[in-house]
């Protein structure tokens, strides 16, 4: 049975953990405005958080998108008692917060023990950057503008974000494309200082500035997202707003990919990755279905075109056969006017193309294919070459690989069914 939820456009958030006290009223006004404009520009879609849960810009993010009534994920780095820590109060600000969000928690890196290696508790925070990056639409960035820091700071997730590089850590999760175009660049950047001495914003750079940032047009001035970026938000939304139009046919047509599967234990998101397979493949019938209709049609009014015009040159010169001859002319163009408005034959082969990923996507899931540490998942493999416009494709299986558990492994009796 299909999910009619709508979809999500997650925002990330990357930020410094000494965050200036005079500051910090002016920041939330600012995450505030950011959030609201997502919701009032996008209203089919349901935005929400990712978080590290950190002290400083994590924790005021997290705040400001609770007070706004937004769901708020916690990503933990580390394992809860270990991440207590790294908290001056203990994790009391942490636990709270925590009671109001849902939860993941990453695994650890194999081989490596964070609680008493420096060096191993960075990688943690870096693949905590690489998670958090990975499965946003949006990365919002409290940041003082400075490049460099240390593995995991703000300024590495940032690098990360904009050239899908993470100097110093290496997850094999490197794309097996390298001529490809990263599409998931996108950074909204917040000016901030840092309580320490050095902590001014790089030049010219002053707190409070605001910016669109991505890895092809750099730093944008500007309250509204390029447009290459606000079309990808646009398809994904025209995507939730089919589906919730269309959901009471969905929901008595759409067909699952596990009705004939074994009764095994679901690794956990395979069934909502299911339930996205089903909804897109029934829209995607649905739209083959309008434009083969349409090209039917098309085509048998051209054939009638043809023996009007015939008849009317060799047998019969009357003005009713002309005025016939335009009539089909006129019914032919505005049918075929509405299926190019209504965008039949984009949206067959975008959600033809959504259905076939998320097939993917969920036999992956099953099967294990891809390591239980890995930030990457069936996206990271599917259309390499894609215009950024067709990115809001590869975001909606982003959704669905957000939900996969990466600490238990599926039943390996998954294999030979899958």
């Amino acid at each position: 049975m299909p999910e009619f939820e709508r979809q999500r456009l997650t925002v990330a958030v990357t930020g410094h953990r000494d965050l200036v006290r005079e500051e910090r009223a002016e920041l939330g006004e600012r995450v505030r405005w950011f959030f609201r404009y997502l919701v009032d520009e996008y209203p089919d879609l349901q935005v929400e958080l990712l978080t590290g849960m950190a002290e400083g810009a994590d924790q005021l993010v997290a705040r400001e998108a609770l007070a706004l009534g937004l769901p708020v994920t916690g990503v933990l780095p580390l394992p809860l008692e270990e991440f207590r820590r790294d908290f001056d109060d203990g994790g009391a600000a942490l636990e709270e917060l925590l009671g109001q969000c849902e939860v993941i928690s990453l695994p650890l890196l194999e081989g490596e023990d964070p609680a008493g290696d420096d060096v191993a508790r960075a990688r943690h925070y870096a693949q905590l950057g690489v998670f958090l990056s990975n499965h946003c639409q949006v990365l919002l960035a409290l940041w003082d503008g400075k490049s460099g820091g240390q593995l995991g700071g703000t300024a590495s997730v940032m690098t990360y974000h904009l050239t899908a590089v993470m100097p110093g850590l290496e997850l094999g999760d490197a794309s097996p494309n390298l001529l490809a175009n990263n599409e998931n660049d996108l950074a909204y950047h917040i000016v901030c200082s840092r309580d320490r001495s050095d902590g001014t914003p790089e030049p010219p750079l002053t707190p409070g500035e605001q910016y669109w940032v991505t890895g092809y047009f750099g730093r944008q001035a500007g309250r509204h997202m390029p447009y290459d970026y606000d079309l990808m938000l646009d398809r994904l939304g025209e995507f939730s707003r089919d589906l919730q139009r269309r959901r009471e046919a969905v929901e008595a047509g759409a067909r699952s990919l596990l009705d004939a599967a074994p009764g095994l234990a679901l690794p956990s998101g395979a069934r909502f990755a299911d339930r996205l397979y089903a909804t897109a493949d029934w829209m995607a019938v649905h739209y083959q279905r309008k434009f083969t209709r349409g090209l039917l049609l098309s085509y048998a009014l051209a054939v009638a075109m043809g023996v009007v015009f015939i008849v009317y040159s060799e047998f019969i010169e009357q003005w009713p056969l002309a005025v016939l001859f335009m009539a089909l002319f006129v019914v032919g163009f505005g049918f075929h006017a509405v299926g190019e408005r209504r965008e039949w034959h984009r949206k067959y082969l975008d959600y033809r193309a959504l259905a076939e990923g998320l097939r993917v996507q969920v036999y992956w899931n099953l099967a294990g294919v891809v390591k239980s540490r890995s930030a990457a998942f069936a996206y990271d493999n599917f259309l390499q070459k894609q215009d950024v416009d067709l990115a809001w494709i590869r975001h909606v299986m982003r959704s669905a690989s957000l939900r996969r558990d990466r600490n238990d492994a599926p039943d390996p009796r998954w294999v030979p069914w899958v």
